[in-house]
C-alpha cells in the first residue's frame, strides 16, 4: 500500500470519528468566506429534516445548516451569535428548530452527550456552559489504521485537517450521496417489524419525557428564548421557531405536559418572532417518509419538510 493511500485511509477514519466537529466548523468556515441570508440552528430534527440543495431549488437561495444531534438552546445561541458576527453577508432569515423536550435539555450536564462539550463545542467556541469534566481531547486518539504509528502526529494531524476541509467544500451539507439519512445511526425502518417500530418510538418518546424533571433547565432555557429573540429583534430579524414533523408512534407517547409548557414559554417572550409546528400538518407524512420509525426524517421526508417549509416563509414573507 502506498504512502498517499494510507494516508487517505487515515484521514477518512479521521473523518469519521470527528464528522460533527468538523462538519460544524466547515459550515462556519463557509458563512465566514461565502456568506449566506439563511441559518439555520437546532438538533438533529433540522440536521435530518431540511434539504440544503432542495431549498436552493426551490428558492433560489442558499442557506447554511449549523445543526448537529443532540445540540441545545444554548448552543444553538452560541452558534448564532458566531454566525452573525463572521458572516461575510448580512444574515436576513433564521430558523431555530425545537423539539418539544429541548426546553428541559442541557447538554452540558447530560451524563449521556456531555462528551461533545470537549470533542465539538468547546474546541469551537471555547464555551462550557455547565460542564465540568476533562477537556483533553486527542482527535486523532480512535482512528484504529495500525499506520497511524508511523507518522508525526501533528503532521498527521495537520494532512487529516486539510483532507476535510477539501471534503466539505465538495459537500457543503451534513448529508450527501456518501453519507444518506437512511444510512446514518438511525436504523431504517424497513430493518425492523412493526413492533420493533412501536417500541422503538416509544422508547424514544419516553426517553424524552424524562427530560421534564430538569426544571431547572426549563427556566434557563425559556430565558435562553428570550434573548435570542431580542438579539434578533435588535438586527431587524423575526426568528421562525419550528417543530419538525415526528411520526405518529413517537407524537402518541409523547407527555403533553412538555408541548403545553413550551406554548407557555413562548407566551413569555415578548418579542416579534413567529413558531410553527410541523406536526399540524401530520396529513403530509407517512411512516416511510421517517429513517427511524420515531423523530428523524429520512431523504424523502427532508424533501417533503423542505417544501412545506419554503412554502411558509414565501407566504409569511420571511
Amino acid at each position: 500500500m502506498d504512502n498517499e493511500q494510507t494516508l487517505s485511509e487515515i484521514a477518512s477514519e479521521y473523518l469519521f470519528y470527528n464528522y460533527d466537529y468538523l462538519y460544524l466548523r466547515a459550515m462556519h468556515e463557509r458563512n465566514r468566506t461565502v456568506g449566506t441570508h439563511t441559518i439555520v440552528v437546532g438538533s438533529s430534527h433540522a440536521m435530518n429534516g431540511i434539504d440544503p440543495d432542495f431549498f436552493q431549488e426551490k428558492t433560489g437561495e442558499d442557506l447554511i445548516n449549523l445543526s448537529i444531534s443532540s445540540q441545545d438552546l444554548f448552543y444553538d445561541l452560541i452558534n448564532l451569535v458566531t454566525a452573525i458576527k463572521n458572516g461575510k453577508q448580512q444574515i436576513r432569515r433564521v430558523i431555530i428548530n425545537v423539539g418539544y423536550y429541548m426546553l428541559y435539555q442541557d447538554i452540558s450536564r447530560s451524563t449521556e452527550v456531555k462528551v461533545r462539550i470537549p470533542t465539538i463545542y468547546y474546541p469551537l467556541f471555547g464555551e462550557l456552559h455547565h460542564y465540568e469534566g476533562p477537556l483533553k481531547y486527542n482527535p486523532l486518539g480512535q482512528i484504529q489504521n495500525p499506520s497511524k504509528a508511523d507518522y508525526d502526529p501533528e503532521e498527521l494531524k495537520a494532512f487529516c485537517e486539510r483532507y476535510a476541509e477539501a471534503f466539505f467544500l465538495e459537500h457543503p451539507s451534513y448529508y450527501h450521496e456518501e453519507k444518506l439519512r437512511e444510512g446514518s445511526d438511525w436504523i431504517r425502518p424497513s430493518l425492523r417489524s412493526e413492533e420493533e417500530k412501536v417500541a422503538y418510538a416509544a422508547s424514544r418518546a419516553a426517553g424524552h419525557n424524562k427530560h421534564i424533571k430538569y426544571t431547572a433547565s426549563k427556566e434557563e432555557n425559556t430565558k435562553l428564548l428570550q434573548i435570542m429573540t431580542k438579539m434578533l429583534n435588535d438586527m431587524g430579524i423575526v426568528p421562525l421557531f419550528v417543530f419538525f414533523p415526528f411520526s405518529q408512534k413517537y407524537l402518541k407517547n409523547i407527555d403533553p405536559k412538555l408541548i403545553s409548557d413550551f406554548s407557555d414559554a413562548f407566551a413569555s417572550i415578548d418579542q416579534n418572532f413567529r413558531v410553527w409546528d410541523m406536526n399540524e400538518s401530520a396529513s403530509m407524512f407517512d411512516e416511510d417518509d421517517f429513517c427511524d420509525a420515531s423523530d428523524h426524517l429520512g431523504t424523502e421526508g427532508a424533501k417533503k419538510a423542505t417544501s412545506l417549509l419554503c412554502s411558509y416563509l414565501s407566504a409569511h414573507s420571511l
